[in-house]
Parts: C-alpha cells; structure tokens; sequence
C-alpha cells in the first residue's frame, strides 16, 4: 500500500466527521486507517484552520482513562469539499 499525502488522511478525517457527531482519536484511527499518533497530529493542524474543534475529557464513564474528542466546524465541512 503506497503512503498517502497529507492532504488525503486530512479528507479522510474529515470524512468520518462529516456526520457531524463527536469521534475520539481512537475511532478516527480505526476508521482512518491511520495511526493516532499520526491523526493526533494532523486533528491539531486542522484546528489550526479552524475546520474541526476538539475536547479534551478527565476521565471516561466506562474505563476511567482520559479522551479527546473531535468534531467538524462548518470552517471543515466548507474545506471538506474543496479538498
């Protein structure tokens, strides 16, 4: 499998959010194909365009542990279909 560009594992991020509900890095990983190290670092250039917003959560009801979570601006629906 060849590596994709930066501007596809963008629009494949923002596929995902398209449906306008909250996802963690960990399902943007699973749905993306990429690693979360990898999304992480792209859903913070995205904010930087101000195309997807993310929270940040102490603690998650089922297993305790801290999560992220992200979702499109209407900035990122817009960029969604230029790119």
């Amino acid at each position: 499998m060849p590596k994709r560009t930066m501007q596809e594992v963008r629009k494949a991020i923002l596929e995902v959010l398209r449906d306008g509900k909250p996802h963690s890095l960990g399902d943007l990983e699973r749905k993306t194909g990429t690693n979360w190290l990898s999304v992480r670092k792209h859903v913070d250039d995205l904010i930087i365009f101000n195309a997807v917003s993310k929270k940040e959560f102490q603690k998650h009801d089922q297993n305790g542990r801290p999560y992220i979570e992200v979702t499109i601006t209407k900035e990122g629906l817009f960029l969604l279909k230029k790119l």
